[in-house]
């Protein structure tokens, strides 16, 4: 059966493909930590075509992974004479330049035209890195239109679908920018769900690494310092250790002293590496750098009490 996009996302796209104006967007209010987050749901069955690529042989830096997955993608379909990669190319050679409403016409012909085409979900995905850009610019009003659209990508599952974790990364950006630090969590830990079973995704350790240090900002957004080492531990077994880490220098950052002494005392309650204690010795010491006589105490304290694990 023949994939028709929804609705109101052809309107809601169409319109910003036309300069229309966007609905405002609401912020969501947070939510409760909530260590248990469901699973994403089931996607409709998508008709397999495009092969996997190689990443760009540059390096690539977080800064620059729309651009370095907008390229990985657009490789996909060199060589393809099928209407919906001919569409795919000509929407990409205007974003490389800078023609933006032609490529967000062009990206909406594809989905209009060829609303079976496996190239469906990376011309939503266009969309949310677009709309995310201009939020990210200064025009709020964008993110709830990037919402929507990484949205749409996610109906499509993985394998088929190779930009599946990058737009749950994606998705869990705007959720935070917005407000909704549960959904910013369960996006970030869908991400890295995704790259787990698939180790041949393209951009995975970039996509991997910043899904890591998304989710830790997501965290220290939460609050529930006592619950993050089994936050992460159920989130990750492999990078639970440096999400810790990454947690406590954020929290150092934010002068977010008690919270640090929590998470690093329930940490070495569970374990004990040269990392975690170094780590919990240089918070501690910025932290005692800006705090007040009394905090300053309670730093010395803990760190007192982390000696008694690690030692000197």
């Amino acid at each position: 059966m023949r994939r028709v996009a929804p609705a109101w996302a052809i309107l809601a796209i169409g319109a910003a493909a036309c300069a229309s104006s966007p609905p405002a967007a609401t912020a969501p209010a947070g939510s409760p930590l909530v260590v248990e987050v469901d699973r994403p749901p089931a996607s409709p069955s998508a008709r397999p075509a495009v092969a996997p690529d190689e990443p760009p042989p540059e390096p690539v830096t977080p800064g620059s992974l729309p651009r370095a997955m907008r390229e990985s993608l657009r490789r996909l379909v060199e060589g393809q004479d099928a209407a919906d990669a001919a569409i795919f190319r000509r929407a990409h050679e205007q974003l490389a330049g800078d023609d933006m409403s032609g490529a967000r016409r062009s990206f909406f012909e594809l989905i209009q035209k060829t609303p079976s085409s496996p190239l469906v979900p990376y011309a939503y995905l266009a969309f949310g890195d677009m709309f995310f850009a201009d939020a990210e610019a200064g025009d709020p009003t964008k993110y709830a239109l990037a919402a929507q659209a990484y949205a749409e990508v996610l109906k499509y599952p993985p394998p088929v679908n190779r930009a599946y974790a990058y737009a749950q990364h994606q998705r869990g950006i705007v959720a935070r920018r917005q407000g909704d630090v549960q959904a910013a969590l369960s996006s970030q830990r869908s991400a890295i769900s995704a790259l787990a079973q698939d180790r041949e995704a393209p951009l995975r350790d970039v996509i991997l690494a910043a899904s890591r240090r998304e989710l830790a900002l997501a965290y220290a957004d939460a609050g529930a310092p006592d619950k993050a080492v089994a936050f992460f531990e159920a989130s990750d077994v492999e990078g639970a250790p440096g999400l810790v880490v990454a947690l406590g220098r954020e929290y150092a950052k934010r002068g977010a002293a008690r919270e640090a002494i929590v998470l690093y005392e329930a940490a070495l309650q569970r374990a004990k590496g040269s990392a975690l204690c170094e780590a919990a010795a240089s918070s501690y010491r910025a932290l005692s750098a800006t705090a007040d006589a009394s905090l300053r105490q309670v730093l010395t304290r803990a760190e007192a009490q982390r000696q008694s694990r690690c030692g000197p």
